[in-house]
Formats: structure tokens, sequence, C-alpha cells
């Protein structure tokens, strides 16, 4: 059996480190196909803007499935 445990610094704005961002090995796989880092994703508008662009999407998807009915 085999148990991993991974830790990872918590990063807000006030203590925003780049160097820990670049050495940063786990990525989120946004919807445009970019990958940002796990230690930026929470911490520096990204999650935000990716919400902001699916809920978007999700508005014009719904408006183009009640123009096909």
């Amino acid at each position: 059996h085999v148990f991993m445990v991974n830790t990872r610094d918590f990063m807000d704005p006030w203590t925003f480190n780049v160097k820990n961002v670049m050495k940063c090995c786990v990525e989120f796989l946004v919807p445009d196909g970019r990958m940002i880092p796990f230690c930026a994703y929470n911490s520096a508008g990204y999650r935000e803007r990716v919400m902001a662009d699916l809920h978007a999407t999700v508005r014009s998807t719904r408006g183009v499935r009640a123009a096909l009915r």
C-alpha cells in the first residue's frame, strides 16, 4: 500500500511568490487550452476569469438551444 501526501504553499495576493509558481508541477487545464499552475489559480484571479468565461459559454449555448426549438 502506498499513501502519498502532497503539500502546496498557500499563496494569496500578499504572499504570492513567482519563484514557487514557476516550480509548481500541478496545473489546471482550462477550456481554452491553457495550463494554469495550481499555486496561481486561486490567488492570481485566474479562477474568476475562467468561471466568467464558462458562465458566458453556458448562457450563449442556452440561447442557441432556444433558437433551435
